[in-house]
């Protein structure tokens, strides 16, 4: 049984059944990285009853199997909460400019704002910036409260994120940065620390466009299928949501509109584009007893079809399912980017404190020089973008692929086709358009090109040459 991320009750097993296994899937957009998915796993792992845990950080998507009679869907929902993750409704209209107007965006403007002033009143205009006051020795000016701002309002985000690493044990690049903005402060060095602030969050929104793109491709491949559908019940016809159509249904389509079910054609004939769903580019004539698939367009004739299937067990639904599916088989590039991210963040997290302390101690070297070194090591190091670059192309070449009727289970498989030399195709249409062009004019027996081509556009429409 399916628990979908607008349910909100647990999922009870039938009468007499012993340990069901129910499903969640929660959209939780955020969880865009192996580390996002880490501190989720682990934070629902820890729950009674929980059986399976696939977390797809390519679509944003927490798919949980779990017995019905330890835990419930609020349970599983709270415990991703718990991890620092919020849960979006899956039914929502997708905006995607909405990334450049959410509240992480704003903070990040407004820091960016910040620290440019501090910049302007330290470097550009210092008779502007008077001494506030002196604390500990060091003075505070209206720049030094500038960059504070500037690293407070946009590191709020971090700070939050960085917390929840550390309370799930997660080595990550939001603990890391948590600790240098920290660390900066503590030393009082506010410029870096807004810096870092300002910076980690406008490549932490990068990062969520780009993954965003790459959702797209998925977001269309869903939108083969019309959401509505038209049935006669009862001798009347009724527009109703595709989801509710049943086995059995007549569905009404009209010329120019697509298929909603996977069905027979018990009335009319009409040629019909299959392309989205089998990738052949000629459509095809359909009549009475034919079958058809969900995602087809209707080019001409009014057809009736009685519904062999409900939406949710469509050809195209079960495409979508394997491509979204096919994100838990991980690539050989894909494994060992994560073997190495593994091994190479405790090293750089080793070496960035040894380039804070080693100098100061055994050389005498200045401890605040060596602390921003130590810092820079740890910002520019952390394979956060390199760990994340691979998925974020399997998946857009997974759903590209998937949306023009090429049907690939699994990014192995993706990854595989680079290592062919030749590839064998039956027949035209597989990869061309189905529609002949002209594009060569080849005159012979001492005709010229315009002479051919004078002979041969007439004939195009059956008049008489000239």
């Amino acid at each position: 049984m399916t628990d979908g991320t607008s349910a909100d009750d647990d999922l009870e097993p039938p009468d007499g059944g012993d340990n069901e296994v129910a499903t969640l899937s929660l959209s939780v957009p955020s969880m865009d990285c192996p580390s996002c998915a880490g501190k989720v796993e682990s934070s629902v792992s820890d729950l009674d009853g929980v059986t399976d845990i696939d977390p797809r950080t390519t679509s944003g998507t927490l798919v949980v199997g779990y017995d019905a009679d330890q835990t419930g869907s609020a349970a599983i929902r709270d415990a991703v909460a718990a991890a620092g993750y919020e849960i979006e409704d899956g039914d929502e209209p997708h905006d995607p400019t909405a990334i450049w107007r959410s509240s992480r965006a704003i903070r990040t403007a407004v820091g960016a704002a910040f620290l440019l002033i501090g910049v302007a009143l330290e470097w550009v205009v210092p008779e502007l910036n008077p001494t506030l006051t002196t604390v500990l020795g060091a003075e505070i000016g209206v720049d030094w409260v500038a960059y504070v701002v500037a690293a407070a309002v946009p590191g709020t985000t971090i700070l939050r994120n960085g917390y929840y690493s550390a309370r799930n044990l997660s080595l990550d690049i939001d603990l890391l940065m948590t600790g240098g903005i920290l660390g900066a402060l503590a030393v009082n060095l506010p410029f870096e620390a807004a810096t870092l602030a300002v910076l980690f969050s406008i490549a932490e929104l990068l990062e969520a466009y780009s993954m965003d793109r790459a959702r797209g491709s998925l977001r269309e491949l869903m939108a083969l299928s019309p959401e509505t559908a038209t049935v006669r019940r009862n001798g009347e016809e009724a527009v109703v949501a595709a989801e509710t159509v049943e086995v059995g249904d007549r569905v009404i389509v009209r010329p120019g509109e697509k298929i909603p079910v996977d069905g027979v054609i018990r009335e009319g004939d009409s040629a019909i584009d299959e392309s989205p769903i089998t990738g052949e580019s000629v459509p095809a004539d359909k009549g009475p007893g034919d079958e058809v698939y969900a995602g087809s367009l209707t080019e001409a004739g009014y057809v009736e079809i009685e519904a062999t299937a409900a939406a949710t067990d469509s050809t195209i639904a079960r495409v979508i399912d394997l491509v979204e599916a096919a994100e838990g088989e991980q690539t050989e590039t894909e494994q060992f980017v994560d073997r190495f991210a593994a091994v190479y963040t405790p090293i750089i997290v080793v070496a960035a404190l040894a380039t804070m302390t080693v100098p100061p101690l055994v050389v005498g070297g200045p401890f605040t020089e060596w602390f921003v070194r130590g810092l820079t090591l740890l910002v520019i190091a952390c394979p956060c973008a390199f760990v994340i670059s691979t998925p974020v192309s399997v998946v857009s070449g997974l759903t590209s692929a998937a949306r023009n009727g090429v049907l690939i289970k699994g990014g192995p498989h993706l990854e595989a086709l680079g290592e062919i030399d030749a590839v064998a195709l039956d027949k035209t249409g597989t990869i061309t358009t189905g529609q002949p062009g002209v594009t060569d004019v080849i005159p012979l027996n001492g005709n010229s090109e315009r002479d051919v081509l004078a002979w041969s556009s007439p004939l195009e429409p059956r008049t008489p040459p000239p």
